[in-house]
């Protein structure tokens, strides 16, 4: 059920001259179709039924995992998942949501070497060894794009994070989650 309604609308957000588009690094088109993919409710699949999501398992969402495959959706869709089932309700998670490992440096700025999708997600769920801190994408003062351009990943710094969110504990539950859905 979800799988068919998931390739009906990615197959008219993203004809395969748009992904090309997108993977050449050319500016997306400011639609790039997040409002249609909320409207939708496949931001939220991975979501329990406390949050008022349909609480699917990683499993469970392995044919849809497949479509974005097949489709190669240009958002990071499936890191959006896994980091909204990790997010508390009420944090506010805005966009699309990329999901990377990070370090924190001795003069506290937060590095992430690697974030895949992470040009056009509005917020970043960063795993580091202490837990998990959410931050504004656009926040991030060094931006520079990082291995093929398909994958839409930067590399991202941010000299004085300040987390919209922030847990001591988490970060490798997540990455664990991300390795499975990749």
């Amino acid at each position: 059920m979800y799988a068919e309604a998931l390739e009906a609308l990615l197959a008219d957000l993203w004809p395969t001259t748009v992904v090309r588009t997108m993977e050449a690094n050319v500016d997306p088109a400011p639609d790039t179709g997040w409002d249609r993919l909320m409207a939708a409710g496949f931001a939220d699949l991975l979501l329990t039924q406390a949050a008022d999501g349909p609480d699917l398992s990683l499993t469970e969402i392995h044919a849809l995992l497949e479509v974005l495959g097949r489709h190669a959706a240009p958002l990071p869709l499936a890191a959006t998942w896994v980091a909204r089932r990790h997010l508390p309700a009420g944090i506010a998670a805005e966009g699309p949501l990329a999901v990377a490992p990070g370090t924190l440096g001795p003069k506290g700025a937060l590095t992430c070497a690697r974030v895949p999708g992470g040009r056009l997600a509005q917020q970043v769920l960063v795993c580091t060894d202490d837990g998990l801190r959410l931050l504004a994408a656009g926040d991030a003062q060094e931006r520079q794009p990082v291995g093929d351009p398909r994958g839409q990943a930067q590399a991202m710094v941010w000299h004085q994070p300040q987390p919209a969110w922030q847990h001591e504990r988490g970060g490798r539950t997540v990455q664990d989650w991300m390795a499975a859905a990749t």
